[in-house]
């Protein structure tokens, strides 16, 4: 939590592919409104939200290219986005004392990219602290479904080559956010997605209390 965030509240939704996050940020943004009226509630996604992260976002995501992209590259290319977004977008509402609702941050950045494409934690958290500053959330939840679940879904890898990556790779990302709870448990709670968007939403609602 910073200083910089004055009495504002900043939660960050993660998690593997098709968890759910979108549907869950979507309820908690109803909820909040009905319960703060008045009250900025602001959702973002990570990585895009303005002209140059959202090119950043397809560069990363979406392009594919003659050579292959180096990790540390891919790795800096999303912490270059946040830099980028953050500012613009989440800082201005905390310092205003709303609410910012984030799919993805850069928990995300050292599960996907540490955990899952082996890149030194160390660096993605170097980097990603650099562009973001003291404006980290106040909460991260992970949003934990069973992989053949997840995969189940439906995916589109021509929108995110992420979503190819196969069930090996998702499971060491899996792995990764339970790591990652388990050495910061006042700032990352991993929630249940199991059952239906009801059961899941009060998971939610309960993780948050406290938080907002």
């Amino acid at each position: 939590m910073s200083g910089e965030q004055g009495y504002g509240k900043y939660v960050a939704f993660c998690g593997i592919v098709k968890s759910g996050k979108g549907t869950q940020i979507g309820l908690l943004e109803g909820d909040l409104k009905e319960k703060y009226p008045g009250r900025e509630v602001v959702m973002v996604i990570e990585p895009g939200g303005t002209d140059i992260a959202n090119a950043l976002r397809k560069l990363v995501q979406g392009t594919y290219f003659g050579e292959e992209m180096n990790l540390v590259t891919e790795a800096l290319i999303y912490a270059a986005a946040r830099a980028q977004s953050v500012p613009a977008l989440v800082r201005p509402v905390l310092k205003r004392g709303g609410i910012v609702l984030s799919d993805r941050c850069y928990v995300d950045s050292l599960a996907i990219q540490g955990f899952g494409r082996g890149v030194p934690l160390n660096l993605i958290g170097e980097v990603n602290y650099a562009a973001i500053g003291a404006t980290r959330p106040d909460k991260v939840l992970v949003l934990d479904l069973e992989l053949r679940k997840a995969l189940a879904r439906g995916l589109d890898p021509a929108e995110d080559k992420f979503e190819g990556f196969g069930v090996e790779f998702w499971e060491r990302v899996r792995g990764g956010y339970k790591f990652l709870a388990e050495k910061e448990p006042g700032l990352i709670t991993i929630v249940d997605a199991e059952g239906t968007k009801e059961e899941v939403r009060l998971r939610v609602s309960q993780a948050l209390l406290g938080v907002v």
